[in-house]
């Protein structure tokens, strides 16, 4: 068993867990949480912007990729914002 928490006792990693979702309900980690989804969606704006003005073409590739989701917010192509 290999990556995080792998060097966890189960205790530990259910007080990580339970301390973890109480702190998901603090208004300054939620804030930061949505602040940071917007920082996200902000960048990948600007990537695909930058892609497309380096080359066009690749319009039918990105269009192709997923949109919307917590991890990877895109609005549909030509959308206005």
């Amino acid at each position: 068993m290999g990556g995080m928490g792998a060097n966890l006792t189960q205790e530990e990693r259910q007080k990580l867990m339970t301390a973890r979702r109480t702190a998901m309900q603090d208004p300054a980690v939620t804030a930061a949480k949505e602040k940071a989804q917007q920082c996200s969606k902000e960048f990948h704006d600007a990537m695909d912007a930058a892609m497309l003005k380096a080359d066009p073409s690749i319009k039918p590739i990105l269009d192709k990729m997923p949109k919307g989701g917590e991890h990877h917010q895109r609005p549909e192509r030509g959308e206005e914002q």
